[in-house]
């Protein structure tokens, strides 16, 4: 009987000095989080852009190719590594509950226990927050202006374009000034899938696009068109 009192005594001490438990110095996790700048970069590509597109006519049936130029912004729903105080926060809260464990199997928390709870709890915190970068991000918001030529046509266009982004492409409105003899106004959507092949801050974007415009002043070119083409994004910024 005294010997568990004995045992009782000793884990309410330990409980008691639970709170006076930190978990040791590490200057390493500057350094772990420097890739938070990174995070927010790839997260906003913003720069020039060259393209090109088949262009279809159903009617009358015909075909037309086109270069662009232009200049666009992509944002993607990146998840962005949390600041080094929200990190300390995160692995103080984790490594109480753990050495509060400990306490509970009557493990004495001496420097060595304390270092390898806190060195435990610090690779589970990490390998939780590691986001690795992915040629297909999901998009968030996607805002291009261009010029294009169309080859056959002799002439220029200049277009506005929107989306939004659903998964894991974006949705939007487009809206195209017609430049050639016949001016015209155009109204269409477009459906873009954006691809980020490297793995830096400041990747490219390669905009694949499936493209349906419609002319809304000249009455009789009222044919749909049909564009299906891609883009190269520099991020610059």
């Amino acid at each position: 009987m005294l010997g568990g009192a004995l045992a009782v005594a000793h884990a309410l001490t330990l409980f008691f000095t639970l709170e006076d438990i930190q978990p040791p110095p590490d200057p390493s996790l500057e350094a772990i989080l420097s890739g938070v700048v990174a995070r927010t970069r790839r997260a906003i590509a913003f720069g020039p852009t060259v393209g090109s597109a088949i262009v279809y006519a159903p009617s009358p049936s015909s075909g037309e190719g086109d270069f662009s130029f232009g200049l666009e912004l992509n944002t993607f729903k990146v998840p962005i590594v949390p600041s080094v105080e929200t990190l300390k926060q995160m692995i103080q809260e984790r490594f109480q509950a753990r050495v509060k464990e400990r306490l509970v199997h009557l493990q004495r928390p001496d420097e060595h226990l304390i270092r390898q709870v806190y060195e435990d709890v610090k690779n589970e915190v990490l390998g939780e927050l590691n986001v690795r970068p992915h040629v297909w991000e999901d998009p968030q918001l996607s805002l291009h202006l261009e010029g294009d030529y169309l080859f056959r046509a002799d002439t220029w266009q200049v277009r506005a374009i929107l989306g939004a982004g659903v998964s894991k492409i974006t949705i939007g409105p487009v809206l195209t000034f017609h430049a050639g003899v016949a001016k015209d106004l155009l109204l269409g959507g477009e459906v873009a899938a954006h691809f980020l092949p490297t793995d830096g801050p400041r990747s490219p974007v390669i905009d694949v696009f499936l493209r349906l415009e419609f002319p809304t002043i000249e009455t009789d070119r009222n044919a749909a068109l049909l564009l299906i083409g891609g883009r190269l994004q520099l991020d610059i910024i």
